[in-house]
């Protein structure tokens, strides 16, 4: 990509028409010097992107397991809801997906607080990877990623005992 910058600006036709100084050069200068902050850029939108379709999907998860929690209690002989509905472990990790650092909070914040923050930290942590190779970065960001989730998530259901 340096090289095509060059090229252009050694071009006869991208010279200044009065003084016949490349027009190009100081593009290349500048693209050049910006383009660890390009992938820093590129890393923090995908990350933040990710995890704003995970929040989302766990959301609507905890939508629906709250909706068939409400319809069984009408009931009169009602199942279990940890077996009707969903297990305690995917409640606890659709929580931890959701809401990330901040599961544990009491009181718990709303996702427009949750949200935006825990999108910028994982996005930091995507900017932060993209410097790597494409396939090492991906497994280095999901592999973190999964471990704390399950850090959240055993922290979160431990809560529940700590009074």
């Amino acid at each position: 990509m340096e090289t095509t910058d060059v090229r252009i600006a050694e071009s006869p036709t991208n010279r200044d028409q009065r003084t016949g100084d490349p027009v190009g050069k100081a593009v290349s200068e500048v693209s050049i010097a910006s383009e660890p902050l390009r992938v820093f850029a590129i890393g923090f939108l995908l990350a933040a992107a990710f995890y704003l379709v995970e929040a989302g999907a766990a959301e609507i998860v905890l939508a629906r397991r709250s909706d068939c929690v409400e319809q069984l209690g009408r009931m009169r002989l009602a199942p279990n809801p940890e077996q009707a509905c969903m297990s305690e472990f995917q409640f606890f990790l659709a929580r931890a997906v959701s809401r990330g650092v901040f599961v544990s909070a009491d009181p718990e914040p709303p996702g427009a607080i949750a949200w935006p923050l825990m999108a910028g930290l994982y996005g930091l942590l995507g900017g932060a990877l993209a410097r790597m190779k494409p396939t090492r970065g991906i497994g280095v960001y999901l592999g973190v990623h999964l471990a704390l989730l399950m850090v959240l998530m055993s922290l979160d259901f431990l809560s529940q005992f700590i009074v």
